[in-house]
């Protein structure tokens, strides 16, 4: 659509037509009468449009989305503000933002003039239901004359970026799994600063006893650093994502089945990272990233952002174990799997012999394939034989209960 656009309405175009018709009926029936009423029809709309087209309002328009990032399925308000640079025709203005698709429907606002050099406004609230990167750009604004029968069209350049993170499920029940057992935790690299005594510290976390202050490493560095204890171990975790196109191409939901993946994978870093871990994230086709909890900022912003990007990639749950075996053992480990196959089972086997404690959430076959279900429950079998404690999930429903069972095994069968 052109960004200035001036149209006959229906109304207007029926008038026309019925002007026109009256007009020919008059002209073969010999009817001066009947004339005039149809030249007065015809010239109605085409006169309105002039006048409008003429009197084009000028507008700028700003649009504000509260706040910038917003997690998938939460409200998102959005202002939209309308500054009047210049005197205009004193009529209604509709203002209309065309959302993507999974923002909702589009949103109509009903303005009147602000006048010369003053701005007026509207918020709307909408519910973006899935995770990206989305630019807002299609917002118009239109004004038709009192009769109705012309309307003025534009699209100004109102470029507006949202990034939806995914949804993240609420967690915080099952303690056993965020806390895990210290004994078999392995410590991570820590900031040495040239001094030996300096070599037992490390930055302040939250209800860190504050009679653990270091104060020269805190001085020397501009960041409040507190004494480590000899024995004091920093978790680290590790969580598995199934990207694979083949866990979710067997369905028709295989887009819903892959988000869904997305959000279990985000929820589980979020709590890990609250609850004091280091986190990795590893996917089959080799990718790479960790959010630690222990540094300045906001380690679950970060989890959310990178998660933001997930794509479906190509690969093996063989080629994401290799991520984690190469480091120290006593990790946890949380597989997300779209689908558990005796492959899958295989490659995940080898970390359940190192002493990491295997955790999975798995999607279950939902096929009749006979020959599927038996190769989900040998897999079952061989990850149970090495270690692994599982739980299946729905698509779409709450993760919740799956995760405090597995809670649940890790803390009544340690090893």
């Amino acid at each position: 659509m052109p960004r200035n656009l001036t149209s006959l309405t229906a109304q207007g175009v029926a008038l026309l037509v019925l002007g026109v018709g009256t007009c020919v009926a008059a002209w073969f029936l010999r009817e001066p009468v009947v004339l005039w009423p149809g030249l007065f029809l015809a010239l109605l709309p085409l006169a309105s449009w002039l006048v409008l087209s003429r009197a084009r309002p000028r507008l700028r328009l700003a649009r504000t989305p509260r706040p910038a990032e917003v997690e998938a399925g939460t409200p998102l308000d959005v202002d939209v503000v309308v500054t009047q640079s210049g005197a205009a025709a004193p009529w209604p203005l509709t203002v209309t933002d065309f959302v993507p698709t999974s923002f909702g429907r589009p949103q109509s606002m009903r303005l009147s003039p602000p006048g010369a050099g003053r701005a007026t406004g509207a918020t709307y609230q909408c519910r973006p239901q899935r995770r990206g990167r989305f630019v807002l750009d299609a917002l118009e604004f239109s004004t038709s004359e009192p009769l109705g029968l012309a309307r003025h069209r534009t699209r100004p350049a109102v470029r507006t970026e949202v990034l939806v993170t995914p949804r993240v499920f609420a967690l915080e029940t099952a303690e056993g799994v965020a806390s895990g057992d210290v004994a078999e935790e392995t410590s991570l690299p820590h900031l040495a600063f040239g001094g030996p005594d300096d070599v037992l510290v490390r930055e302040y976390r939250p209800r860190d006893d504050v009679r653990r202050i270091h104060w020269p490493s805190t001085a020397r560095t501009g960041t409040l650093m507190v004494r480590r204890e000899e024995q004091e171990w920093d978790p680290i975790a590790w969580v598995l994502l199934d990207t694979r196109p083949v866990a979710a191409a067997s369905e028709a939901a295989a887009d819903d089945r892959f988000e869904y993946l997305v959000s279990l994978a985000a929820s589980v870093g979020v709590t890990l990272l609250d609850h004091g871990f280091e986190v990795g994230l590893s996917t089959p086709d080799g990718a790479t990233f960790a959010s630690e909890s222990r540094v300045h900022g906001t380690p679950s912003r970060d989890w959310l952002r990178h998660l933001v990007d997930a794509r479906p990639t190509v690969g093996t749950m063989a080629t994401a174990v290799s991520a984690v075996t190469p480091g120290p053992t006593g990790h946890l480990i949380v597989a997300v799997l779209g689908r558990l196959t005796q492959g899958d089972a295989m490659a995940l086997s080898t970390l359940g012999s190192l002493r990491h404690r295997c955790l999975c959430l798995y999607v279950p076959v939902s096929t009749p394939d006979a020959a599927a279900r038996a190769d989900e429950a040998q897999a079952i079998d061989l990850l149970t034989d090495a270690h692994w404690h599982l739980a299946p999930v729905t698509v779409g429903s709450d993760p919740a209960p799956a995760w405090e069972s597995l809670s649940g095994a890790l803390t009544g069968g340690r090893r």
